[in-house]
């Protein structure tokens, strides 16, 4: 006898999620292009060619073996998620902007590769879809959310403010325990990652983290 799916599990395994993941990112995509027109042209149009590519991924990723119904890995996973809507207009940058900016189109870009070097494994929950070993992943284990960091990070010492700082703190303390629990199904579920995290040691960040 199967063990009864929990209400987040067929959740994630419902085609409505898939298509409601669309629905988000295609509007997301489109209020970007829409933005490039009103100032900050190259963030908009980064962040565009982001949310395409997170839309394209949702249509085209395979369906999970397994998916984490746990409610804690849920709440994690929304909170890190609607954290960047916190984000505010601040007192000003707080180092050259220049460096900010990097920051920011660096994060996006490394967000972007990732998503398209993960693309039919790409999920939002921690599930397991298969194995990633190759492009980005050949180097860290979540260039996807070292690309969130790295925005983020730039954003906040752009637009300094104490309000923004704790969004980053937040954001950054749910990413880590987002890695934790994808790590934790990902071993579970896949004899070969244990292998792999052993060969790519580095999370996000060669030699730091």
């Amino acid at each position: 006898m199967e063990p009864k799916s929990s209400a987040i599990q067929t959740l994630v395994r419902s085609p409505l999620l898939k298509w409601a993941g669309i629905l988000v990112f295609g509007c997301f995509t489109i209020q970007n292009l829409v933005y490039c027109t009103q100032g900050f042209g190259i963030l908009y149009f980064a962040r565009a060619i982001f949310s395409m590519m997170v839309m394209t991924a949702f249509h085209w990723r395979k369906g999970a073996t397994y998916v984490d119904g746990s409610l804690v890995g849920f709440l994690i996973t929304v909170a890190h998620a609607i954290c960047p809507f916190f984000f505010g207009i601040g007192r000003g940058p707080i180092i050259a902007s220049e460096i900010s900016w990097g920051f920011i189109l660096l994060g996006l870009l490394t967000s972007t590769l990732g998503v398209v070097d993960l693309w039919e494994f790409f999920g939002i929950l921690p599930a397991h879809r298969g194995l990633k070993t190759t492009g980005l992943y050949r180097y860290v284990r979540h260039p996807i959310y070292l690309g969130y960091l790295l925005a983020a990070v730039g954003w906040t010492t752009f637009s300094f403010s104490i309000r923004n700082l704790v969004v980053l703190i937040v954001f950054c303390s749910t990413c880590f325990l987002r890695i934790v629990k994808e790590e934790r199904v990902l071993r579970s579920e896949n004899p070969a990652y244990a292998s792999y995290a052993m060969k790519t040691k580095f999370r996000m960040l060669p030699w730091i983290l």
